[in-house]
């Protein structure tokens, strides 16, 4: 028996939103490009992208005890912070004998409506089986592409960041390499809240989830 279990994830990184520039994902930061950002709002447009990233991992981490690995951009230049990336692939790694699952809280707000496999063996959903608990009897690649889809259809979200600021000085030397501001980041998909948005992502099926064989 295999220990681990694995899903990949081929990830467009505009998901249904009318602007490119503004809905687009990436998990490098400005900063560690070789050619660096050379507009302010270019650097605002990474920054969202990782904004969106971590929160497509903190979605993830709800699922379980994960492991992101074999990040692969699809770009016409990855080096190059001025250009936004395509699509965006990565594998998730699980412990064999984990089920995964997630509380539904944008379909349910109060918690008690769980989403994964409901035929786990011995790995049951205990949580489901408890009073007042009900789950929604899906694969553990549906629960994966739920958290993601959750993640970036959620309402607009400010945090406060350190931003790479291209200002350039006496001599074209960066003047402010970086500025702490709040930024906002708005939600993708369409729909008139989360839960819309969410499942507008999923109808989509603009990105996949797939178990792959070990």
């Amino acid at each position: 028996m295999t220990e681990f279990k694995y899903f990949r994830i081929v990830l467009p990184v505009a998901v249904d939103t009318a602007t490119v520039g503004e809905g687009f994902i990436d998990n490098k930061e400005a900063e560690e490009f070789s050619t660096l950002p050379t507009i302010d709002a270019n650097s605002e447009l990474k920054e969202r992208a990782n904004m969106r990233w971590e929160e497509i991992l903190k979605m993830l981490k709800e699922t379980g005890a994960i492991d992101v690995q074999s990040i692969a951009v699809t770009t016409t230049d990855r080096n190059d912070g001025d250009v936004a990336p395509t699509q965006l692939d990565f594998t998730v790694k699980y412990g064999a004998d984990q089920i995964v699952w997630i509380n539904d809280l944008v379909t349910d707000p109060t918690g008690l409506t769980v989403y994964g496999p409901a035929n786990g063996g011995d790995n049951d959903l205990s949580i489901a089986n408890q009073p007042g608990h009900t789950y929604t009897d899906v694969t553990e690649a549906a629960v994966i592409e739920r958290a993601i889809a959750t993640a970036l259809a959620q309402d607009t979200f400010t945090d406060p960041r350190e931003i790479f600021d291209p200002s350039t000085g006496a001599g074209g030397a960066i003047a402010f390499p970086n500025q702490f501001r709040t930024l906002a980041c708005a939600a993708l998909g369409t729909g008139a809240d989360q839960d819309a948005r969410m499942q507008n992502i999923e109808a989509q099926g603009t990105f996949t989830v797939t178990q792959l064989a070990v």
